[in-house]
């Protein structure tokens, strides 16, 4: 949760130049072996659903983020609720710390800041989920990988 820009940049970087090393063999696996009078239309084809399952993996990805967070708060909070005495130590500790900040219930601001913790750690948690089921889809696609051949005539398709 306390990354910051330098500690992302170098994964980023990687990430996008990888992915367009991705794009120029993907479109000519999609569209290489198709007659120059058709490649306007198939070219516009794929472009729209390579959009639309761009979107619908992105949803299915927010779905999952959300879904993730939700379940990782409700096991977090499961460890840090009333009884337990590290979590009752920790808010009386910090309702100490807030009582001269919030004289009227620091009670209820120890609270609120243990349910932010909370909140935060699971979805630190629901992002690492998201990106192991991308990493999975990853190598899914590289395992198949070696299933695609060249297609035969990309290089005999003369320019008009």
């Amino acid at each position: 949760s306390e990354w910051g820009f330098w500690e992302l940049l170098i994964p980023q970087v990687m990430r996008g130049s990888g992915l367009m090393f991705c794009m120029v063999p993907a479109n000519v696996l999609a569209l290489g072996r198709l007659q120059p009078d058709i490649l306007k239309d198939a070219s516009g084809l794929y472009n729209l659903l390579r959009n639309l399952g761009g979107a619908l993996g992105l949803a299915v990805l927010n779905t999952q983020l959300s879904e993730r967070t939700a379940f990782h708060y409700q096991r977090l909070a499961e460890k840090v609720s009333a009884g337990r005495a590290v979590a009752e130590g920790w808010l009386a500790g910090l309702a100490e710390r807030y009582s001269a900040l919030v004289p009227n219930d620091p009670e209820l601001a120890a609270l609120k800041t243990l349910s932010n913790f909370v909140r935060r750690e699971a979805s630190v948690l629901a992002f690492a989920d998201c990106f192991l089921i991308v990493a999975v889809i990853y190598v899914l696609a590289l395992l198949a990988t070696p299933m695609l051949s060249k297609p035969a005539n990309v290089d005999a398709i003369e320019e008009p």
